[in-house]
Parts: C-alpha cells; structure tokens; sequence
C-alpha cells in the first residue's frame, strides 16, 4: 500500500498500523453514513432517525432487533434503506 494518509498526510499508508487503518476506515464510512442517514431526516420522525444514527455507534444497543423493528416500521423511506439487509 503506497501513498500518503489523508488524515495525516505526513504519514505513509505502509506505517499505518491495522488499529489505525481501522479507525481511518471507520471515519470514512462513518462520515459517508451519516450523510446519508442525515439525507432521510426529513422524512422520517425524530424516533426513527435517531434509531437510524444510534447503528453507526461501536457501542452495543440494549435492543438491536428493536432498533431494526422501530426503522423498518418507520415509513416507505427509512424502510427502504440498506438497514433492510441486517438481520436481527
């Protein structure tokens, strides 16, 4: 792997370490989701939306199956989403 990190341009990609190319990966598709999820606040309530963005966290839900429940139930456009591919 060759070029700089874009985080950390003085970096090599080659001297990352894998922690830390999981936290730049993490980052990016955090940044990606959220964007997404932020695209369909309009259309869905507060409850949903915040179930929706409660899924980007590391951080383990007290209630994973409900969470999915509570989006899929949440309307034509937050049950439309790639949410529908996880199971639970």
């Amino acid at each position: 792997m060759t070029g700089s990190c874009p985080f950390e341009p003085e970096r090599l990609l080659n001297t990352l370490g894998p922690y830390e190319h999981l936290a730049r990966f993490y980052r990016y598709c955090f940044a990606h989701y959220t964007r997404n999820v932020a695209k369909l606040r309009p259309h869905v309530t507060a409850e949903v939306y915040q179930a929706m963005m409660s899924l980007a966290s590391a951080k383990q839900l007290p209630d994973f199956k409900g969470t999915l429940d509570l989006i899929r139930k949440g309307g034509k456009k937050a049950s439309g989403t790639s949410i529908n591919s996880l199971s639970g």
